[in-house]
């Protein structure tokens, strides 16, 4: 397996998880590698701790297959992980298995009721990591509350990581903004704000390509108000 500070932004690192129960909220605009960097980690620890499943929660279930799931794909790839040797891919449900047991679920927010009677696979095993996906797009803070309690319960875990990730919405007065705050008073709580000008000049080349940098330069140039929206989102 390569080294995780490998492929992770350096704005990222070090890596830092405080204490066996952290909380962490990326938030950014397009081109940050938030995602990646989440997926990686998920991975990573996935890979490394036996009886430890992860639960990938989005509004909306049909909106995982081309982001999370294709996100936590390519980062297993890139961790040099082999498909059908370390881990395999299930698309009827969404689903990722490793070798040593472990299974990334995927689930929706908007009927987090359905959530109380999700039950893992593995009786041995516990849910050590939550990822909230695109936190904007829930109802409430109240939604959020109500899906991680399918997560948080049960004992003897030996770490239990949070992880929201969020473009910031256009609407001022979205619930969000006044749950981030909220969520930053708790010691437990890693908050990271980034857009694509924290990575290096490498990682925006070889990372995000020339064509994305050429055409986010290019609308820079052109409608300054467009580009600072485009910036944050």
């Amino acid at each position: 397996m390569v080294k995780i500070s490998d492929i992770i932004a350096k704005t990222y690192q070090p890596v830092e998880l405080r204490n066996s129960h952290a909380k962490i909220i990326d938030v950014g605009g397009r081109g940050c590698t938030k995602s990646s960097k989440n997926a990686i980690i998920i991975c990573f620890l996935m890979s490394m701790y036996p009886n430890c499943d992860t639960l990938v929660l989005r509004n909306h279930l049909e909106q995982h297959r081309n982001t999370t799931y294709a996100e936590l794909s390519k980062a297993l790839d890139r961790l040099g992980l082999v498909e059908n040797v370390h881990f395999k891919l299930k698309r009827k449900p969404l689903e990722i298995t490793f070798a040593n047991g472990n299974t990334i679920y995927f689930k929706q927010g908007k009927e987090h009721e359905k959530l109380k009677g999700f039950t893992l696979k593995n009786s041995k095993n516990f849910i050590g990591i939550v990822w909230f996906f695109e936190v904007s797009e829930f109802e409430s803070a109240y939604t959020l509350q109500q899906c991680l309690s399918s997560g948080v319960r049960g004992g003897n875990k030996p770490f239990f990581y949070e992880i929201y990730e969020t473009n910031p919405p256009a609407n001022k007065f979205h619930w969000l903004f006044e749950w981030i705050e909220n969520e930053k008073k708790d010691e437990k709580t890693i908050y990271n704000f980034r857009t694509y000008l924290d990575l290096t000049e490498f990682e925006q080349k070889y990372w995000l390509g020339i064509p994305f940098l050429n055409t986010i330069n290019a609308l820079k140039n052109s409608n300054i108000e467009l580009y600072n929206k485009k910036k944050k989102k």
